[in-house]
């Protein structure tokens, strides 16, 4: 005998209902997964489409208005905000263009054309182009490949600078004897390490190389008659380098804070290399510091003059002599010698300037000799152990940000002579105490000290007196505060 239940047929609709359930519960899911995977695999089967701008025929100049970030597909999803409603920086980068096609025809790459184009990987430059513009690949900070044409015979101001993914580049045999000489145009690609300069250039403009920390094979050409300031400052794998007797001008700090094996002719017609430094052939002139001495770093006697940045980078620095008869010291002379703890101004200078000792972090003391009659801005700024300084009578005013940051600065002695404190000149001395105040002072800038702490710990006759001094802030800005 059957079962009932045997004899029981299912309707379709009964047989169906679970098979629709499972659908309707898949198809968020499945919406899910197109949405983030129809961009890549979209991507991948129209790799050049999608990965490649191409510039229009015919294009002569090219500049930002014709460079295009995003790709077809990137535009569209852009557009929809679902990037900026989802926040997927994971797919961001298969959205952007990462080469671009320069045609045949174009003679000129206009300044900032690429500038900031991060997800640029790679360039070609057609023999047609015959000049590259000021920051025309500034922070690219993805590009590995540029391949430039031996016809461009121009490379404009800080063209590469910070590009951080850049290796090694060969320079075009165009630029040779042509200015402006490479100022700044790879400063700060940090991945550089080899370079090739062409036959015949004759100039390495300032600032060319600082900060290229990974350089470690370059070729400087006899043709080479300058080497700008600061032009390899900063490049610590530099290899040894041999100086003809042709190059005879050398801009200040060329060298400074490399450690590199630099040799000089001892019949070189203009320039000498001692004890690491790096001289005019008379010794009135300090060009720049090479390495760094064991001991104390003794400037030769009679030098009169000390290039702009001459010891900049100078990590390993702890002592230096500066010799009578020095009257300037430059601006950036030296900025980041976090090691100086100690230095000897000659009673003969009478200016120091701006940022000279910048981010000097171990130096404790500092005497400004009495001639001293101009100390420019931030003379001493980020001096993070200076405890005393004791200025100079004839200065006239306490500059900008003179001391700003100084943050063990405890005593200041400020003489007769002195009328002004300027804005910040003791911005964030959270530990002043002590100051002297002197007669001659008229004014002091608002934001002068670091207030409220430093008022705290004066009598009130001084507190007073301040306070006379200090021009009161328009209403609603309010002092700075520690």
């Amino acid at each position: 005998m059957k079962n009932k239940a045997d004899n029981q047929v299912k309707s379709p609709a009964e047989d169906d209902a679970p098979r629709d359930s499972l659908v309707s519960r898949l198809r968020p899911f499945a919406l899910i997964l197109l949405l983030v995977f129809l961009p890549i695999a979209l991507f991948h089967a129209f790799k050049d489409y999608m990965y490649v701008c191409r510039i229009p025929a015919g294009t002569k100049v090219v500049d930002q208005s014709m460079i295009r970030p995003r790709s077809p597909l990137g535009e569209f999803i852009y557009r929809s905000g679902l990037i900026e409603k989802w926040d997927c920086p994971q797919v961001r980068p298969y959205l952007l263009y990462r080469h671009y096609v320069i045609p045949d025809g174009v003679e000129t790459i206009d300044n900032g054309a690429f500038l900031n184009y991060r997800h640029l990987t790679s360039i070609r430059i057609p023999d047609s182009v015959r000049e590259i513009g000021h920051w025309a690949f500034q922070n690219c900070t993805a590009l590995r490949e540029v391949d430039i044409s031996d016809k461009v015979e121009k490379i404009g101001y800080e063209a590469f600078r910070d590009c951080t993914a850049l290796e090694r580049i060969r320079l075009p045999a165009g630029i040779a004897g042509k200015e402006p000489g490479l100022n700044k145009v790879f400063r700060g690609c940090t991945a550089l390490q080899k370079v090739t300069l062409p036959d015949g250039i004759t100039k390495i403009g300032e600032s060319a190389f600082q900060d290229c920390s990974a350089l470690c094979e370059i070729n400087i050409p006899d043709s080479v008659t300058l080497i700008g300031a600061l032009a390899f400052q900063g490049c610590s794998s530099l290899p040894p380098v041999t100086l003809g007797k042709q190059v005879t001008d050398i801009g200040g700090g060329a060298f400074a804070g490399t450690g590199c094996r630099l040799t000089v002719p001892d019949d070189h017609p203009t320039i000498r290399l001692e004890d690491g430094i790096l001289y005019s052939k008379d010794h009135s002139e300090l060009i720049s510091c090479v390495s760094v001495p064991d001991g104390p770093c003794i400037v030769a006697p009679g030098t009169s003059v000390i290039g702009r940045g001459a010891f900049f980078g100078c990590k390993n620095l702890t002592e230096i002599r500066l010799p009578d008869g020095l009257e300037i010291i430059p601006e950036n002379t030296f900025r980041f010698c976090t090691g100086l703890k100690r230095v000897e101004l000659p009673d003969s200078l009478k200016e120091i300037g701006e940022r000279a000792f910048y981010a000097c972090f171990e130096l404790e003391e500092i005497a400004i000799p009495p001639n001293v009659t101009d100390v420019e801005d931030g003379a001493f700024i980020e001096c993070r152990a200076l405890k005393r300084a004791v200025l100079s009578p004839k200065m006239g005013r306490i500059p900008q940000e003179m001391f700003s940051h100084c943050r063990s600065m405890t005593e200041v002695v400020i003489p007769e002579g002195i009328t002004k404190i300027d804005d910040l000149a003791f911005g964030h001395c959270a530990a002043l105490k002590h100051v002297t105040f002197p007669n001659s002072l008229e004014t002091i800038s608002p934001g002068a000290f670091p207030y409220p702490n430093f008022l705290n710990s004066l009598d009130q006759e001084t507190k007073e007196r301040i306070d006379q001094l200090t021009p009161k802030p328009p209403p609603g800005t309010r002092r700075m505060r520690e």
